[in-house]
């Protein structure tokens, strides 16, 4: 055979080899489907499994310290093993056009009076699920007791929206897992008064103008709604006790921290300082001119 005619066979004998090396994870799981399904995923991490099970049997409850190599494999769910084969399988019997929800979706906290916490869950899109997903993150708690803010993630940005509304865009897992599938989500939680209270994360339909907008740009390949984290229950649930402040140790909330203007008003207090220090330096030499004329 000449050697013009091996030369096409070589050639796509290493693009062949060179794909599967990409795609092939030799630490993941076998499955009966293509492992395209993970093409978008980082490697999956040797010590998974061992990660795995000390956040499900909550020996490790810390999930700010999660990296992305953890929390963005199915494996890393309690659900995965059950419904996997069934979804992403040639002919699939489970897949739609919404799910989402927390991991994990309950919290229980104590707190003192005077001190915060910040929340870690994980924020994911069900298996099997086609559509991009529109929805308005809701919190609702005693305003009272706690003061609340999302610090993760931002709010989804939409050119033709202006309001306040807390909205997210969350993507497709099908046909297979987007880099973006799962996004932490973190709550800064400052106890006011002592006292039990909850903080419960809902969900909302959004606007009419946000549905339009992503319904021109995704077809029907866009949905949104209010039920897609559950009829009933509410998406997460936070329990939290608040103790007494230590005495000697009065509490005082300084919601400057959370006002966009802070920095500049503390330029402004530094730049002011600075003035009245030149001021007085000044004052001092033109006092001590007079005294030696």
């Amino acid at each position: 055979m000449h050697i013009y005619k091996i030369l096409p066979i070589l050639a796509i004998l290493l693009s062949t080899t060179s794909v599967q090396a990409v795609l092939n994870d030799p630490n993941r799981p076998i499955y009966p489907f293509s492992e395209k399904v993970f093409e978008d995923l980082p490697p999956y991490p040797a010590d998974l499994p061992e990660i795995r099970h000390l956040y499900a049997t909550q020996t490790l409850q810390d999930y700010d310290r999660l990296t992305p190599e953890y929390y963005l494999q199915p494996e890393f769910y309690p659900w995965w093993f059950d419904i996997c084969n069934k979804t992403y399988t040639k002919d699939p019997r489970i897949h739609g056009k919404f799910g989402a929800g927390f991991y994990p979706s309950k919290a229980d906290i104590t707190l003192q009076e005077g001190t915060e916490f910040i929340l870690t869950t994980l924020l994911y899109t069900s298996p099997g699920v086609e559509c991009y997903q529109g929805t308005v993150i809701n919190l609702s708690y005693n305003k009272s007791k706690i003061y609340v803010e999302i610090l993760e993630p931002s709010k989804t940005e939409v050119p033709t929206y202006t309001g306040d509304k807390f909205f997210l865009l969350l993507k497709p897992t099908y046909p297979k897992f987007n880099k973006e599938w799962v996004k932490k989500f973190k709550i800064r939680i400052v106890a006011l008064s002592e006292g039990d209270t909850t903080l419960i994360v809902k969900n909302e339909k959004p606007p009419k103008v946000i549905d339009d907008y992503y319904r021109e740009l995704y077809g029907n390949n866009y949905t949104s709604g209010n039920t897609f984290f559950g009829m009933t229950l509410p998406a997460f649930k936070a329990s939290i006790h608040i103790l007494p402040q230590d005495e000697g140790q009065p509490f005082v909330f300084d919601t400057l921290k959370n006002n966009n203007f802070y920095p500049y008003i503390l330029i402004a207090l530094i730049v002011i300082a600075i003035i009245a220090i030149a001021c007085y330096i000044h004052y001092r030499k033109k006092s001590k001119y007079k005294k030696i004329l």
